[in-house]
C-alpha cells in the first residue's frame, strides 16, 4: 500500500486542485452576471423547461439549487424541475471536466438532450402545476460589494494574504504539471506536453488572472470564504478516499475481470444506480474512477450521471418528500433504460 501513496497522493492533488480552480471560473462568471440569469425566467413553461435545463447543466449545484428554489416559489413547474434534476449531475461535474473533458462533454450533451425530452414530454401532457410558497434556498451568493458601481468598491483595504496564498498555489500547480511532479508521468521518448496537461496549464492560467486582477472582496469573500474554505477538505478527502479504495480494489481483487462478464456488469450498473440514488456529491466519484479505469462501460457513467443531481435533491427531499421521490422514480426508469440498452448493446 505504501508504494501506492505517492501516486494516489498526486492524482488527489490534481483532480482537487483542478476542480477548485473551474469552481473559481464559474463563481467568477455568476457574480459577473449578478446572476441575471434567473431573470430570464417567466411564466412560459416551454422557456423555463429550456432554462431549467441548462441551469441544471452548470457545473456544480448552483444550477439545480437555483431551480428548486424558483419551484418552492411557485415561479417554475414539475417539467422545468424535472429538466434541471435530468441535466445536473452535480459537484462530479468538476470532477469529470478535469479528468475526462470530451467525455464529460459527451455525457453533458445527451443529459441536456434527454432533459428536454422529458420535460418538455411531461408538459405536453399535464399542464402547468404549481406548488406552495416555501422559503428561499440560496447558494451562489452575490453581495453589495459585487454590483458593478458600489462606491465602496473604491475603498477596499483588505489584506492581500490570500490573494498571494492562491496566485502561489497555481504557480506551484502549475510547475508541478511542467516538470512532471503532478498529473500523468510522460512516456518515455515522448516529446512535448500531453493534450490533457496543456488543458489543465490553460485553465490554471486563466484562474492565475483571475487572482491576479479580481478585486479584494471577490478574492476573500467568494474565492476564500466560500470556495475554499467550504469545499477544499471535502474535495481532497473525497478523492482520496475514493482513489485510495478503488486503487486497493483493482490492485488486490482484480475488478478489471468482473466488467468482461454481463453479470459483472450488470452487477456493476446496480452498484451505479445504487449510488445515484444518494442526494449529495461525493459518492459517485466512485463510478467516474471505475469508468477512468475501464471498469464499467460508458452507459453505465451516463446512468449514473442521469440519476444523480448532487446536493440539489437536499433542499427538495426536505422542502417536498413527494416530490423528491416523482424525480428520482422517473430518473431511475431513465437511468435503468439506458444501463440495460448500453449492456445490451456493449457501449
Amino acid at each position: 500500500m505504501i508504494h501506492l501513496l505517492p501516486d494516489v497522493l498526486s492524482e488527489t492533488a490534481v483532480i482537487t486542485i483542478m476542480v477548485l480552480m473551474l469552481m473559481m471560473l464559474i463563481e467568477f462568471i455568476h457574480v459577473r452576471t449578478q446572476g441575471k440569469e434567473m431573470a430570464l425566467m417567466d411564466r412560459k413553461p416551454h422557456w423555463q423547461i429550456v432554462i431549467a435545463a441548462l441551469l441544471g447543466l452548470t457545473p456544480g449545484c448552483a444550477g439545480v439549487f437555483a431551480v428548486v428554489s424558483l419551484y418552492t416559489h411557485n415561479i417554475v413547474g414539475f417539467g422545468a424541475l424535472l429538466a434541471a434534476c435530468i441535466a445536473s449531475f452535480g459537484d462530479e461535474a468538476f470532477f469529470m471536466l478535469s479528468m475526462m473533458p470530451e467525455k464529460a462533454a459527451l455525457v453533458g450533451g445527451i443529459l441536456l438532450l434527454t432533459a428536454f425530452a422529458a420535460g418538455f414530454c411531461y408538459q405536453l401532457f399535464h399542464p402547468f402545476q404549481s406548488t406552495t410558497h416555501i422559503h428561499q434556498i440560496e447558494h451562489l451568493v452575490l453581495h453589495e460589494h459585487d454590483k458593478p458601481k458600489h462606491p465602496e468598491k473604491r475603498h477596499e483595504t483588505h489584506h492581500p494574504l490570500y490573494r498571494f496564498i492562491l496566485i502561489g498555489c497555481i504557480l506551484l500547480f502549475i510547475v508541478g504539471l511542467l516538470t512532471g511532479v503532478l498529473g500523468e508521468h510522460e512516456e518515455e521518448g515522448a516529446s512535448g506536453l500531453s493534450g490533457e496537461k496543456l488543458v489543465f496549464i490553460a485553465i490554471a492560467a486563466a484562474t492565475l488572472l483571475l487572482c491576479c486582477f479580481s478585486g479584494s472582496h471577490f478574492i476573500e469573500e467568494h474565492l476564500w470564504e466560500h470556495i475554499l474554505k467550504k469545499h477544499l477538505l471535502k474535495i481532497f478527502l473525497w478523492s482520496f478516499g475514493v482513489i485510495a479504495l478503488l486503487t486497493l480494489l483493482t490492485h488486490y481483487l482484480q475488478l478489471e475481470t468482473l466488467h468482461m462478464h454481463n453479470s459483472g456488469k450488470m452487477l456493476l450498473l446496480l452498484l451505479a444506480l445504487g449510488i445515484g440514488l444518494i442526494p449529495q456529491s461525493g459518492p459517485h466519484l466512485a463510478v467516474i474512477y471505475l469508468f477512468a479505469d475501464g471498469l464499467i462501460p460508458f452507459s453505465t457513467l451516463l446512468a449514473n450521471s442521469l440519476l444523480q443531481e448532487g446536493h440539489g435533491g437536499i433542499p427538495l427531499m426536505a422542502e417536498s418528500p413527494k416530490t423528491f421521490v416523482r424525480i428520482k422514480a422517473v430518473k431511475f426508469l431513465l437511468a435503468a433504460a439506458i444501463g440495460l440498452a448500453g449492456i445490451a448493446t456493449g457501449w
